[in-house]
């Protein structure tokens, strides 16, 4: 009786541990799908968050096509679209974003991206890779701080998460000279340059419009 008592008492133990752990592992799928859908909720809001900044710089990037430029004598036929393949890069350091549809790997939200990202460091020096006029030079939704310059016959350049501004509207730039400093505002991934290059309204990937040497060389 003492031994059938024993088995008893060991099988219900045994049953009763079984049933905490069955219910620890309900808990903790319970936890994690509830994490997933935050964190598919947060991932949608993002995606909409960005797509809405994008389609802003888009129309900002219209406005000033169409709005009266002065100063374009000062870059129309200055011949950017010749300098293809040859352009100084804003920033010496090395491209970890590129031009098309992407995976965020922290975020994991497929988004297509309109530029390149520079991991450049906080406070290093950005310069305009062309000579150009300064159409807009403040904070953007999405890209924190930001320089658009105009390079003539359409051809704009887009400098985002700038920590500095070291121009103004109406300013004109010499190929290489100073813009700004890199930094985070606006970005989500720490400091970083975020370069866009449009052609009006187009987007256009501004990797095969850098001398190869200098993509070669950025650390």
């Amino acid at each position: 009786a003492d031994r059938a008592t024993a088995r008893h008492e060991a099988a219900a133990a045994k049953l009763a541990s079984e049933e905490r752990a069955l219910a620890g592992e309900r808990g903790a799928k319970r936890e994690l799908l509830a994490r997933v859908r935050s964190d598919r909720r947060r991932e949608r809001a993002l995606l909409v968050e960005l797509e809405k900044s994008a389609r802003a710089l888009e129309v900002k990037l219209a406005e000033i096509g169409e709005s009266g430029r002065r100063d374009a004598e000062w870059v129309d036929g200055s011949g950017f679209a010749a300098a293809r393949g040859a352009l100084p890069l804003p920033v010496d350091a090395r491209v970890t974003g590129r031009f098309g549809r992407v995976t965020e790997a922290e975020f994991h939200t497929q988004t297509v991206r309109n530029g390149v990202e520079f991991a450049a460091e906080e406070g290093e020096l950005v310069r305009a890779t062309a000579r150009g006029v300064v159409r807009f030079a403040g904070w953007f939704r999405g890209y924190g701080r930001i320089v658009i310059l105009d390079h003539g016959d359409s051809y704009f350049t887009v400098n985002g998460h700038l920590s500095e501004i070291d121009v103004a509207v109406g300013d004109r730039v010499e190929a290489e000279g100073a813009i700004g400093r890199a930094g985070d505002t606006g970005s989500l991934t720490g400091a970083k340059l975020y370069f866009e290059l449009r052609q009006g309204k187009d987007a256009i990937d501004p990797l095969p419009w850098f001398a190869p040497e200098q993509l070669a060389a950025a650390r």
